[in-house]
């Protein structure tokens, strides 16, 4: 009976111990999640604002190295067309 009931209390210990090292995960993972809570509202602004930004740039860009590069092309024919 002494046997049973010393085995009953380790387990009672492991048990505690495993309890109470949940407890801090979860009040480690609270404030993981409480800092991403309060980051994300602004990385959402900061993401929009680069997709604004790119939607409106890319284009702009777009056209200028299409232009630089038909000159480019322009230019290469003129070098191929000249008499030797």
């Amino acid at each position: 009976m002494a046997t049973l009931l010393t085995q009953f209390e380790q387990l009672h210990k492991k048990a505690g111990k495993g309890f109470e090292h949940l407890e801090k995960d979860a009040d480690f993972l609270e404030e993981i999640f409480s800092e991403a809570q309060s980051t994300l509202p602004g990385l959402r602004r900061e993401y929009d604002q680069l997709v604004e930004e790119l939607e409106q740039n890319y284009p702009k860009e777009l056209k200028a190295s299409i232009a630089e590069r038909g000159m480019e092309l322009d230019n290469c024919h003129r070098e191929v067309r000249k008499p030797r």
